[in-house]
């Protein structure tokens, strides 16, 4: 009976040395499994409380001053120029046909350095009548009279020359107007640059200005 049970003991031991020792390496590691799904978001969480206000910091350094610009070109003075009040009388006017219409015409001229080709193409030339009534006005300039005569003045602007132009409506004995070419005549010479914006940024309209105010407002 003993020596059966040791034959049966000797048989377990050495099947258990064979399974721990049947193979030195692993078996091949079997497939990866399918990737799951992946989960919901979570809630955002509350925002946190605002920081402190950080320190202001030192200010930066001066940066260096730039090079002075150069000095501009000096502007030239501008000078208002009038003329004193030229007389002029019947004897220095010469008489021609009208160019338009019948009747004549009256025509005299005077000489002046004044009227520059300047003065002519860029300044404003303002030419005042003084008919012997007293009266100062602007020319071009009508005048009538209480017996409904009428009389043109006009001034024409040439080099060195200013021409005035005496046309009546009818033959001038017959205008009603007492010596009608016994006038007085003055010109204002105002430069470009004078004619400059206001401080209200309008520029002056100096021809329809009276003659004493343009006189008043240059100190002529």
């Amino acid at each position: 009976m003993k020596k059966h049970f040791k034959i049966i003991a000797s048989c377990v031991l050495l099947s258990s040395i064979t399974l721990t020792s049947c193979s030195k390496e692993d078996g091949a590691d079997g497939a990866m499994g399918l990737q799951g799904i992946q989960g919901e978001q979570g809630i955002q969480g509350e925002q946190g409380p605002m920081g402190d206000k950080g320190e202001t910091g030192d200010p930066g350094a001066d940066g260096v001053d730039g090079i002075d610009g150069a000095d501009g070109v000096d502007g030239v003075d501008a000078t208002v120029v009038a003329s004193t009040w030229i007389t002029l009388t019947e004897d220095d006017f010469t008489s021609s046909p009208k160019t338009a219409g019948f009747g004549t015409m009256y025509d005299a001229s005077y000489n002046t350095a004044l009227l520059t080709q300047e003065a002519l193409d860029q300044d404003v030339v303002l030419v005042y009548l003084k008919l012997n009534t007293g009266q100062i006005v602007q020319m071009p300039y009508v005048y009538h009279s209480d017996g409904h005569g009428a009389v043109a003045y006009t001034a024409i602007l040439t080099l060195n020359s200013l021409g005035i132009n005496v046309t009546p409506a009818e033959e001038l004995g017959f205008t009603g107007i007492t010596d009608p070419l016994e006038i007085s005549v003055r010109f204002v010479i105002i430069p470009a640059t004078t004619l400059s914006p206001t401080g209200k940024g309008v520029q002056k309209d100096f021809k329809k200005m009276g003659y004493e105010e343009v006189i008043s407002y240059f100190d002529l």
